[in-house]
This record gives structure tokens, C-alpha cells and sequence, in this order.
């Protein structure tokens, strides 16, 4: 695991601006860097040591010399790459996963991403013909960063090591701010500072004579096998999760766990610790309401799993959020990232490496909106003018009628309903009013390429490719990166893996989710494996937060009142409107924390990375926060 950034052309002090770029990134890699320059392009690393018989010293050259890699993440079947390349004449020093990557595609060129089992982010530099090949794994799980700026190529595993290069100054993009303000982070390849482009998951670039093209490798294919049985689909997604934590847990470094009391972070917790015994970590609230940490202290307990558990109070919340919106490089009002900041935290004081469940609600229908998919599945085939006379009828029943809403939504097509968990903080009919200028990109330009892609699928399919390629990336994998290697923490997602993958692509709506409940066939397979009821047939609960009740009180509803009053929130927002939502959420008129956390994290964000909220300064403040744990 690591870091690094890099930029093409030849400039007098590019040695101590890179020195600066790694500096902001040291984070990502405590335990050393590395340069390499040319005439035409400068490299910088960084490492984060997992294991001393192993060094991960990057750039690493090929043979000739000719090409180099730097890399960041792991890749879990690199022995069998190697063995495979080795009979082909490759000869290996420590066969790390840079190594094997860049022989793998001295070989093969791109096709040998589609065999790579892991996760990703790399850049090979080709020094004689002066082109650079690079990708991004398929979840999303390690972030790429790139800006065309002239002629030259600025890209790196965050964006905050391009503020000190003298060619990036740093901007809002105001197309995505409303963008941002409905998902609460932004989607796709856009980012909120103007010019600055994420490599999407799934794909590879190219950089030849001085122009970015971009190609996909791989695409979330939907093809359900209506040929097997519940229980079959149960027993092989045990197999799968056994088998793959069994591969992300090889290797010296011992590798600890989450534990949220969940369903998903439980059922990663036990089969590791069948494997191998593995220290777990929690975090809750001294608002016993919200907490889950009784639920996973009682679980570690049954189980004979070793945990390590830490309660977050609001001040140690808030203390932390301009830290927190600092690692991040974007904003993503997401309450959870604060939390997760003090977990990954709290396990790095024991390990350098941890598991995390993301991926398993996107995988197999675990979202309470997929029920209502699979009942639309039945319902839409009644024809669409008798669903319309429903829905119509329907509108002029009191809302609390049972039925109502589904009868309403029954007439509008998945995509008039169904964007991102079908739930945005602002709705878009209120940015017009909010927003002083919104120019924004729409939720329906963002989701389109993903539903046309999904026409033939069944329609739960076609609201988890939504959720793996717009919320899984956006939001869950977004955080779990930014926040482990905050702590200079190596997060490891055992069910974003390709097996594990392949195989939940296969299973049928019915067998994924229920009238009554989601995850069925996951729950099924976790109780095969010796999960308890209590467990196994858990509610989602996310990752709640207090934040509701916290801007309530004054001492925190009147820190947000100041940042959102400030003279920059007037250059963005109706201010008059952002103190209604403050005065109506703390009197109890209206609950709209989620939206007032969205606007105080973008304005958080523009104080970091853009400059002070009073206006007085328009430049990036380069300088990075100071942790509190």
C-alpha cells in the first residue's frame, strides 16, 4: 500500500515541488519515499511497510529498464501470475505485486486486467516512447486522480499533493456542487475542484504524444442462473467469502477486522478468526441509542474474538471533522466518515492492516429499496395506462394509506424512481432556490449510462449496477480508502473480489431479496457458517450517528451557523434559506441535519482547500490539519 503523484514536463524546481507533493501524501506511506525524473516526466512514492522481509520500494524498473511502475494496493493472485510469467522467461526479485503488474503487462498489454484479482491504482511509464498506461480497479477500492493542465499530465492517489505543483491553482467546479448536494458526494468522473478528473473504476488510460485516451476493461454484467436452488446459492457464497478471506488474509502481516455488530462486518470477523485468530475493532457512542457497540462486543464475545473497542463523544466528533474533510480531498457528507476516521484509527494501534465489509449490500441486495424492486418486477406487468389510473387514484388517498406510495411509484419507470438508494439529500427542485447559480449536472445525466447499460436486466440488477457504479465508488470505497490511510491503515475488502463477484452477478432477484427482508441468500450463507439468528437476521442499521440530535444543541448548531453565515457561503447559497434549515432542525419544525451537514462539509471543504470562509484570502492553504485521536 502507498501513494504517489506525478506530472510530466521539464521545469527548474519540479525536485522541490515534488519533495512538497510527497510530503502531503506522507499519510499514505509513513515508512519512506522514492523519486525518479527525466526530461519528460517526474515520479514520487511513498510506503507504507506491511511486512520487512518484503519491500515494497517503488518505482520498480523492468528488465531492460525501460518501464517502471509505481502502484498502489494488492493483488492476490500475483503467484500464480508469476509462475505463469516465469515460464514465459520473467525473471522476479521479490515478486511484489508492482513487480508481477508490470510484467504482466509487458506480456499481455491491457488484457491482463481482467485477471487481476485485488484491488488498484498504478502508472507504467514507457521511457523511449514516452507514454504512460494506467488503471483503476474494477470496485473502485484505490483512488486515481489525474489533470490536463497545457500539456502536461498532472495525476496521483490524491488530489491534495497536486496544490503545491506551480501549474495547479485550485477552483470549485460549480457543475457539480448541486450534483453534490443531491447524492451528498460527487458521482462519476468529475470531482468539486475545477479541472481535476478520477479515473473511473473499471478502466485504463493511455497517455501517448501528450493526449489522455480513456477504455473500459470491465462492466458489472448481470446474467442470473435460475437453474440452482436457495440453499445452492447459499452454500456457494459461503464457499466464496471463506475462500476469499482465506487469500486477502495470506501473507506475513497480520491482518485485524471491523466489527459493527452487523451482519457484514460479523460474518467477515468470524471467518477470519476460524482461520487465523484476529483482533477486531469497534466504535460507538455514548448515546446508547446509537450505538452498535453492544451488539459487537456481545458478538466477539460469543465467538471468542478479540476486541478492541472505543466510544466517539460529539466534541471528539466535531474536533475532528476539518481533519476529516482534509483527508477526504472532496466533500462527502456521509455522517459515518467521522467515525470511521476513529476506528481506522483505533486499529492501527494494533495492526497496519484490517478488513472492512464494503461491497456486500451492493453485491447481494442488501438496500431495503431492492424489495421494492422485486415486487415492480410482478407489478409492471400489468399494462402501464391501468398503473397510471392507479397511481392517479392513489394521489388522492391520505398519505397514510397503506400502499399508497408503491401504487404512486408503480406508473414511473426504475428511472424516474430509483437514483441512489432512491434517497437525495436535497431534492432537485430545491437547488434552484438554494443555490445563487445552479449550472449543475443532474442525477439523470449521472445515473443514464448505467441504466442503458442494464435495459434487459431484472430490476433489482439494475438498481445494484447503479449502486456499484455511482454510490459504491462515490461514497463507500471514497471513505474507506481516505480514512485507513489517514491512519496509514491498508483496508482490505474480501467481498469486493472478483470470485465472490462473479458468483453474486449469477444469482436471481429472488433469491437476493425477500417481501420481507434483504441479503437473504448472504443471511442463509452466514448462519451455514455458524452465525447466530441474532446476527444473521440483524436490520441494517448503516453506520448510525448522532448527528441529528447533536445540531440540536447550541453549542454545535451554533459552530454550523457560523461557518454557513460566512462570507464565502454567501457567494454559493441563499443564506437567508441555509438559517431557516438550522433554526427549523434545532426546534424540532423539520429534521433536516442531512442537508445542513452537506452545505457545512462543501463550506469545510472550500476553507481547506480553497481558502478562509470570511473572503479574505482566494488561495489553497497547503498546510494539513492536525490530527486529533
Amino acid at each position: 500500500m502507498s501513494g504517489f503523484v506525478g506530472f510530466t514536463g521539464d521545469f527548474a524546481s519540479k525536485h522541490e515541488a515534488m519533495d512538497a507533493m510527497l510530503e502531503a501524501i506522507a499519510h499514505r506511506g509513513p515508512d519512506g519515499s522514492t523519486t525518479h525524473f527525466d526530461d519528460y516526466l517526474s515520479l514520487g512514492f511513498r510506503e507504507l511497510a506491511l511486512c520487512k522481509s518484503a519491500p515494497n520500494a517503488q518505482p520498480v524498473f523492468s528488465a531492460d529498464g525501460n518501464k517502471l511502475i509505481v502502484f498502489d494496493g494488492e493483488i492476490y493472485n500475483r503467484e500464480l501470475l508469476q509462475a505463469r510469467l516465469s515460464t514465459a522467461g520473467y525473471v522476479f526479485g521479490t515478486g511484489t505485486s508492482a513487480e508481477v503488474v508490470l510484467a504482466a503487462y509487458e506480456e499481455y498489454g491491457s488484457k491482463f486486467l481482467n485477471e487481476l484479482r485485488g484491488m488498484w491504482s498504478f502508472v507504467i511509464y514507457d521511457r523511449k516512447a514516452r507514454t504512460l498506461f494506467g488503471s483503476r480497479d474494477r470496485f473502485g477500492i484505490k483512488p486515481f486522480y489525474y489533470s490536463v493542465i497545457g500539456d502536461n499530465l498532472l495525476f496521483g492517489s490524491e488530489v491534495k499533493s497536486f496544490l503545491p505543483h506551480p501549474d495547479f491553482t485550485p477552483a470549485v467546479n460549480t457543475r457539480v456542487l448541486g450534483t453534490y448536494l443531491n447524492f451528498g458526494f460527487v458521482p462519476g468522473t468529475n470531482t468539486i475542484f475545477a479541472d481535476v478528473c478520477k479515473l473511473a473504476p473499471g478502466h485504463y488510460f493511455e497517455y501517448v504524444n501528450d493526449t489522455m485516451t480513456i477504455n473500459e476493461y470491465h462492466r458489472f454484467n448481470f446474467e442470473p442462473d435460475n437453474s440452482r436452488d436457495f440453499d445452492d446459492w447459499a452454500r456457494s457464497i459461503s464457499g466464496a467469502i471463506t475462500e476469499s478471506v482465506d487469500v486477502h488474509k495470506a501473507g506475513s502481516v497480520d491482518v485485524g477486522s471491523f466489527l459493527s455488530g452487523g451482519i457484514d462486518s460479523s460474518y467477515l470477523a468470524k471467518v477470519a478468526n476460524d482461520i487465523k485468530p484476529t483482533k477486531t475493532f469497534s466504535v460507538g457512542y455514548t448515546e446508547e441509542q446509537y450505538s452498535e457497540l453492544p451488539y459487537a462486543q456481545a458478538f466477539a464475545k460469543r465467538f471468542n474474538i478479540e476486541n478492541f473497542a472505543k466510544d466517539i463523544t460529539s466534541d471528539m466528533y466535531f474536533d475532528i471533522a476539518r481533519t476529516v474533510v482534509h483527508h477526504l480531498d472532496e466533500p462527502l457528507a456521509d455522517p459515518s466518515c467521522l467515525s470511521l476516521y476513529y476506528v481506522c484509527a483505533n486499529a492501527r494501534q494494533h495492526v497496519t492492516a484490517t478488513f472492512s465489509g464494503e461491497g456486500a449490500d451492493e453485491m447481494f441486495a442488501g438496500y431495503n429499496p431492492y424489495r421494492d424492486g422485486l415486487r415492480m418486477d410482478k407489478y409492471n406487468r400489468i399494462p402501464l395506462t391501468v398503473r397510471k389510473a392507479v397511481a392517479a387514484a392513489a394521489r388522492a388517498l391520505p398519505s397514510s394509506v397503506p400502499g399508497r406510495n408503491f401504487f404512486i411509484r408503480g406508473a414511473k419507470s426504475i428511472e424516474q424512481r430509483y437514483f441512489q438508494a432512491g434517497n437525495f439529500i436535497f431534492d432537485p427542485s430545491e437547488l434552484d432556490i438554494l443555490l445563487l447559480d445552479n449550472n449543475s449536472i443532474t442525477p439523470e445525466e449521472v445515473v443514464a449510462p448505467f441504466y442503458a447499460q442494464t435495459e434487459s436486466a431484472e430490476t433489482v440488477s439494475r438498481m445494484q449496477a447503479i449502486d456499484l457504479n455511482v454510490w459504491g465508488p462515490g461514497d463507500i470505497m471514497l471513505k474507506a480508502d481516505k480514512m485507513s490511510m489517514a491512519n496509514s491503515l491498508q483496508v482490505r475488502c474480501p467481498l469486493c473480489d472478483i470470485e465472490v463477484l462473479n458468483l453474486a452477478l449469477q444469482i436471481p432477484a429472488k433469491h437476493k431479496v425477500s417481501k420481507a427482508d434483504t441479503k437473504i441468500s448472504l443471511r442463509a450463507a452466514a448462519r451455514l457458517d455458524g452465525i447466530d439468528d441474532a446476527t444473521a437476521g440483524k436490520k441494517k442499521l448503516g453506520f448510525p450517528v448522532p448527528l441529528r440530535d447533536w445540531l440540536r444543541r447550541d453549542e454545535y448548531s451554533r459552530l454550523v451557523q457560523d461557518v454557513c453565515n460566512s462570507e464565502v457561503a454567501s457567494r454559493y447559497f441563499n443564506v437567508d434559506i441555509l438559517n431557516k434549515m438550522i433554526d427549523d432542525h434545532k426546534s424540532g419544525t423539520a429534521d433536516t441535519y442531512r442537508k445542513i451537514w452537506a452545505v457545512y462539509i462543501f463550506l469545510l471543504w472550500h476553507e481547506v482547500f480553497i481558502g478562509p470562509l470570511d473572503g479574505s484570502l482566494d488561495e489553497p492553504l497547503n498546510g494539513s490539519p492536525s490530527d486529533e485521536n
